[in-house]
């Protein structure tokens, strides 16, 4: 049996993994295709007719992405109840996200809104050839 040696190059092994690197573009990237998908889906109620309300598509609009880490990248949002909200500050995407965990409401009396984070993460996934 023949030996093979292998040596690993440190500095091109440092650059595939450097901030500017091809994995962390692919970070972005994926991140990005993410955070799309999320925007797709996120649901769009109808604007509030109370002085201090949101507009509709207000939780769209505070969807974003950034990286949290030399090669992590997070897709989020900032979207809480508003003041004129008998919960005000409530993260309300979190209960659409998760309707189950609904403090008030629980299905099926809740909104009919869908999750829109878990699934652009898995139709992403998905696409990448995940399952």
């Amino acid at each position: 049996m023949a030996e093979v040696l292998v040596i690993v190059d440190e500095a091109v092994y440092q650059s595939l993994f450097s901030p500017a690197g091809p994995v962390a573009a692919f970070v972005a990237e994926t991140t990005e295709k993410v955070y799309d998908r999320a925007r797709e889906l996120a649901p769009v109620g109808k604007p509030s007719k109370t002085p201090e309300g949101h507009p509709a598509g207000w939780l769209k609009s505070q969807i974003a992405w950034a990286f949290v880490g030399d090669l992590e990248g997070m897709v989020s949002t900032s979207a809480v109840l508003s003041k004129a909200s008998s919960r005000p500050g409530d993260p309300y995407a979190r209960w659409i996200e998760r309707p189950e965990e609904r403090p008030w409401a629980p299905p099926p009396f809740a909104r009919q809104d869908k999750p829109y984070l878990i699934p652009a993460l898995t139709d992403v996934f998905d696409a990448l050839g995940g399952r």
